[in-house]
C-alpha cells in the first residue's frame, strides 16, 4: 500500500479499537506510527523511523495516527 493507504488503514484500525471499547467502563485506545519503506532504507532506518512515529503520536495526546516520510 502507498503511505495515504497505510496511513487510512491505521486510521480505520484505530477507530475501530475505541469504538469496540466505547460501552466499557474503562478507556481503550491505540496510538499508531505509519511510515513507507524507501530505496535507501535499512530494516534499522525503516524501524527507527516508523518508532518516532509512534512516539509522536503517544507525545501528542495518544489515541492517534502519524505518518511520518
Amino acid at each position: 500500500a502507498d503511505i495515504e493507504a497505510a496511513y487510512n488503514i491505521a486510521e480505520r484500525i484505530r477507530k475501530k479499537i475505541e469504538e469496540a471499547f466505547a460501552s466499557e467502563p474503562f478507556k481503550v485506545t491505540v496510538s499508531l506510527g505509519v511510515t513507507q519503506l524507501k530505496g535507501e532504507d535499512t530494516i534499522e532506518s525503516f524501524l527507527k523511523r516508523v518508532d518516532d512515529a509512534l512516539y509522536i503520536s503517544k507525545s501528542n495526546g495518544k489515541n492517534r495516527t502519524t505518518m511520518l516520510l
